[in-house]
C-alpha cells in the first residue's frame, strides 16, 4: 500500500475546496445537483493549492469526504436497479429472479453472467443510473472544477468497476497480479497530448489492502512520464494509451502502490502518471473526469450523445468523445441458471436526453 506519509501529504478533505451548494438545488447527488454548480469565487485558495500541489508533486491525490453516506447508499440502491435492469423478466425464471432481486449487488454470479472485461462496460451499465448519479453531482464536479478555476466543465462516461467476488487468499503476500502500467497521454498528439488531464474514481466501496484498487507510481508523472515520451517517432502515430517498456516493468513494482480511498473519496491522477489497476477483492466504484467545455468540438459531443443513447462507454477523456476500446454490444445477450440478460441498463434516459445530461456532455 501507499506509504503513509505520502498519503498524508496527498489527501485533501472535500471541506477546504469551499463547496457552497445553491440556495436552488436539490439534495446531493440527485439529478438536477449539477445544474448549479458554485463559481469560482466560492473557491477555497487553501484547498485549492493543497489539491493541486498534490497533483504536482506525487502525480495523484484523494479528495476525502466528497458525498456523505445517505447519498452512497442512494447511489448503492441504484446500482442494484441497474443490476435489475438488464435481467430480461419475460426470459428467465421467476424463482431466479426473485433471489436474485433480494440482493444484486451481492448476489450477482459474476462468474456465470459477466458484465464485461475488467469493468462492467456491456449491457448499457456505463450510462446507467449509478454512473449518471455519479457524473451529475454537484460535489463531484466543484473537485474538477478546483483544478480548472471554472464550472463550465464537460464529463467522461467512462465503465463502472464493480467487483463482489471473495478474495482468493487471505494473505496479501499471496496474491498477485499481471503487470501493464502505463500513462494515458500521448505527449505527442496534438493539442490534447499538452493539456492538463485529471482522471478520477469515485469509491462507493473504500479501497484498502484486501479490496481492488488503483496503483501510482507516485512522481512518475514528471521525469518518468517525459522520459517515456522522449521518442516523437515512437509515438506520433499512436494513441493516448502509452505503456511503460517491460524493461522498466520491475522498477514500477517496485516504487508503485495501492492507493487506499475511504468510502465516499474521489481518487485523482494526471493522465501523465503511469498506472495500472490492481484486481484482487470486492470494488463499486465510477470512474469520473472533467475538463473545460473549450476543449471539446462539435463532432465529439455528437459522439458522446450517440454513446449514451446506445448504452456504450467512452474514454477517460471528457473532451474527445473516444469510444472505450472495451464497450460492449448494443445487442449484448446473455443467459445462465435460469437469468436471461439484456442490454436495457440505459434505457432509464428514454429516447431524448434530459437537458441536465446534454449540458455536461
Amino acid at each position: 500500500m501507499m506509504p503513509p506519509d505520502v498519503m498524508a501529504r496527498a489527501s485533501v478533505s472535500f471541506s477546504s475546496l469551499g463547496f457552497v451548494p445553491s440556495a436552488t438545488a436539490v439534495p446531493p447527488g440527485d439529478a438536477a445537483a449539477a445544474a448549479a454548480a458554485p463559481t469560482p469565487s466560492s473557491f477555497s485558495s487553501k484547498g485549492r493549492l493543497a489539491l493541486r500541489s498534490a497533483l504536482e508533486q506525487f502525480g495523484f491525490a484523494v479528495v476525502t469526504d466528497v458525498v456523505p453516506e445517505d447519498v452512497l447508499r442512494h447511489w448503492e440502491s441504484l446500482w442494484a436497479a441497474d443490476l435489475m435492469s438488464i435481467v430480461d423478466k419475460t426470459a428467465s425464471d421467476p424463482a431466479a429472479v426473485a433471489t436474485l432481486s433480494q440482493d444484486p449487488i451481492a448476489r450477482w454470479p459474476l462468474d456465470q453472467l459477466s458484465l464485461g472485461y475488467k469493468f462492467a462496460s456491456h449491457y448499457g451499465l456505463p450510462q446507467g443510473r449509478l454512473a449518471w448519479a455519479v457524473r451529475r453531482s454537484a460535489e463531484v464536479k466543484h473537485v474538477f472544477a478546483n483544478l480548472f478555476d471554472t464550472s463550465d466543465l464537460c464529463v467522461s462516461t467512462d465503465n463502472i468497476f464493480f467487483n463482489n467476488r471473495p478474495l482468493a487468499s487471505a494473505k496479501d503476500a499471496e496474491r498477485t497480479s499481471d503487470l501493464w502500467p502505463h500513462a494515458d497521454q500521448n505527449l505527442h498528439k496534438e493539442p490534447s497530448g499538452n493539456w492538463d488531464v485529471y482522471q478520477g474514481v469515485m469509491y462507493l466501496w473504500p479501497a484498502n489492502v484486501d479490496s481492488s484498487a488503483t496503483v501510482i507510481w507516485p512522481g512518475s508523472n514528471r521525469d518518468t512520464y517525459f522520459e517515456l515520451m522522449r521518442s516523437k517517432a515512437q509515438w506520433a502515430r499512436k494513441g493516448h494509451f502509452c505503456m511503460l517498456p517491460k524493461a522498466q516493468h520491475d522498477v514500477f513494482a517496485r516504487a508503485a502502490a495501492r492507493v487506499p480511498v475511504p468510502r465516499g473519496g474521489l481518487l485523482l491522477w494526471s493522465s501523465r502518471t503511469i498506472h495500472q489497476g490492481w484486481p484482487h477483492g470486492a470494488r463499486l466504484a465510477v470512474p469520473v473526469c472533467f475538463e473545460p467545455k473549450s476543449r471539446r468540438d462539435t463532432a465529439a459531443l455528437k459522439r458522446k450523445k450517440e454513446c449514451v443513447l446506445h448504452g456504450v462507454p467512452t474514454s477517460h477523456w471528457a473532451s474527445l468523445g473516444l469510444c472505450h476500446s472495451l464497450h460492449g454490444s448494443a445487442g449484448l445477450q446473455g443467459q445462465v441458471d435460469g437469468i436471461a440478460l439484456a442490454s436495457t441498463a440505459h434505457l432509464h434516459f428514454g429516447s431524448r436526453l434530459p437537458d441536465d445530461v446534454f449540458e455536461l456532455l
